[in-house]
């Protein structure tokens, strides 16, 4: 077994350069005690802030810097953390970054009140202003808010009941991740192993089928035990956001929260519509995996069975760096620059060392560059990651180049959009210049698990959740044999006859952590489905890249589906989800043909 090494044993160039934004530990501290400064001089406009134009442009000036400056701190802050959890020096400096932003957060908090105060026509003249004339879409988007806005008194009550709205989550979370003790079974190598939210999906992808079927209903089966506690806990989450979308006038709980991103309910309603109506795609699938594992019966537990040997192929990260360029280069020379200096500059820290966080994500923002953390070892899955993570970099990079910093964050809504548009490009890259059937194979079947994943179970996920607050929203009781009646009759409905569903999967719903981020899962399938039309597009035609690097540069300048107008992508149009269920079945069938071949 290879050991994993500490912090200081990683080559200095496979690690991120974090004193391109503090030479050192002081200068961060420095920072700090100037972000304090800053946010008093805001807290002392409270209540004042709109009485002049010149209090207001002073106000305004100063939380941009203070954007700036939090920026710098947290990005710096957490990526020393994350760079090894076990250092108490940055476990400080963490806590630190929290509590500068809760103070922020709390000082700065009466800027939306007082602006849904002021008249319109004083708003209007402000606006004339040369500086502050670049608030108005910001204006005009809190503007919005002011029907839904309470009276002052009535606001300070409920964001002093702020934590008790998140109880219900809270409770999960520790339930799910620290209280339930899951039985044990025996492995594919005959040893006795517990069984954790951590591994259960390794075991789900077993090839042993006796050990696919032991881990799913043993696991389910303890959530299963616990059906009262756990349907409590979210019908508890359900009905304060229930309550909550009452209390600020919503019609439902629906529109309150896809509010905030101005995305209308036909468009959540259209891609569950569009899905299910696709039983050619979904009858598809499950026959491959049914022919692939050679199974009379497919059930669920076989669904993510391996059915590919991983490909033996391994990468170096210049070999990563490469092959992603290549890949990429359908892009333009603008795009690959930015790459470069992703790489030349140090923004990714590559290699596990001990106490490192575990995952991959991207972070940063203005004044800063967009790092990555990743654990590369050298798989395909770890280029693919490499290639995610740049989207994401690269659509930070271009927003902050060419918007102010109030516009400089794109909204989560079109966040997985570039991630998901690099990881297509790379698939389709590598299984056309790949001269390994084996990897293609095993490249093809990740393909088909991230479509049927995102696509068809997040979906599915859409119309629980829907369907669940609309029976409370219309005060009818629900238990826990509701959910699970409603969930099982789901999964029949988008499985169809191809899978045979065990008792246990009634149990599936009260275990997604997801069903507690509120109506938060159809943006990953939207996103999948913008992400394969923008790269089928890129690859057809290179002027479209054009309007894609537009794309990228726009951050928050327009709401999110207007930004995705400026690459032809309609969400309230089902040919953009169909054209992803299309692709979706061309990869079934370019999986037979490969491997017939």
């Amino acid at each position: 077994m290879q050991k994993i090494k500490n912090r200081n044993e990683i080559p200095e160039e496979l690690k991120w350069d974090l004193t391109t934004i503090y030479k050192t530990d002081e200068d961060f501290y420095k920072d700090i005690e100037n972000a304090k400064k800053i946010i008093d001089e805001m807290y002392s406009y409270k209540g004042k802030i709109f009485k002049t134009k010149n209090n207001l442009i002073k106000y305004l000036k100063n939380d941009e810097n203070l954007s700036l400056l939090l920026n710098k701190i947290l990005t710096y802050g957490i990526r020393k953390h994350d760079e090894d959890t076990t250092n108490s020096k940055y476990q400080e400096m963490y806590q630190v970054v929290e509590n500068i932003y809760n103070v922020a957060g709390e000082k700065t908090s009466s800027f939306r009140p007082e602006f849904l105060k002021v008249d319109k026509k004083t708003i209007n003249e402000y606006l004339k202003d040369k500086y502050l004339s670049k608030y108005k879409k910001i204006f005009d988007d809190l503007s919005r808010y002011k029907e839904h806005t309470l009276t002052d008194n009535e606001e300070e009550m409920l964001s002093k009941l702020a934590l008790t709205f998140s109880a219900s989550e809270n409770t999960f979370s520790m339930l799910n991740d620290a209280d339930i003790k899951f039985p044990t079974i025996i492995d594919e190598e005959g040893n006795e192993v517990e069984l954790t939210n951590s591994n259960y999906s390794l075991f789900i992808h077993s090839t042993n089928r006796r050990v696919r079927e032991d881990a799913f209903k043993k696991f389910h089966n303890k959530y299963a035990s616990l059906k009262n506690t756990l349907a409590s806990t979210f019908l508890g989450h359900v009905n304060t956001n229930i309550a909550l979308s009452k209390i600020k006038k919503y019609t439902s709980v629906r529109e309150s929260l896809l509010f905030i991103d101005k995305i209308p309910i036909s468009v959540y309603d259209n891609l569950i519509s569009t899905v299910k109506s696709r039983k050619d795609v979904i009858n598809n699938y499950f026959s491959l995996i049914k022919e692939e594992l050679n199974l009379e019966e497919l059930h669920r537990y076989d669904i993510y069975a391996d059915f590919t040997k991983e490909s033996n192929n391994k990468y170096t990260v210049n070999e990563a760096k490469n092959i992603i360029f290549d890949a990429l280069s359908v892009l333009g020379n603008d795009y690959k620059s930015k790459l470069s200096s992703a790489f030349d500059e140090r923004w990714i820290d590559f290699m596990p060392n001990k106490g490192k966080r575990g995952g991959a994500y991207s972070s940063g923002g203005y004044g800063t560059n967009a790092f990555i953390l990743t654990s590369f070892e050298g798989r395909y899955n770890d280029v693919s990651t490499l290639a995610h993570e740049l989207g994401h970099s690269m659509h930070t990079t271009y927003s902050c180049e060419n918007q102010d910093i109030i516009y400089s964050k794109y909204r989560i809504f079109v966040a997985e959009v570039a991630s998901t548009t690099n990881e297509l490009l790379l698939a389709k890259y590598m299984l056309k210049n790949s001269s390994s059937k084996e990897e293609k194979l095993s490249i093809l079947q990740n393909l088909l698990n991230l479509y049927y994943a995102t696509l068809l179970r997040q979906t599915m996920f859409c119309e629980f959740e829907r369907d669940i607050y609309d029976l409370r929203e219309k005060d009818i009781p629900v238990t826990h044999e509701t959910l699970e009646n409603k969930y099982f009759d789901l999964c029949k409905d988008y499985f169809g006859d191809n899978v045979v569903l065990d008792e246990e999967l009634k149990y599936e719903w009260s275990r997604i952590p997801h069903f507690y981020y509120n109506f938060y899962v159809y943006k990953y399938a939207t996103s999948l489905a913008a992400s394969n039309y923008i790269s089928s597009h890129i690859l057809a035609d290179k002027s479209y890249r054009d309007k894609y690097i537009k794309f990228l540069s726009s951050g928050s300048s327009l709401d999110p589906l207007d930004e995705l107008k400026i690459v032809d992508v309609d969400l309230n149009d089902s040919n953009v989800i169909n054209e992803a269920m299309d692709e979706f079945n061309s990869y079934i069938d370019e999986y037979r043909k490969l491997k017939n071949s």
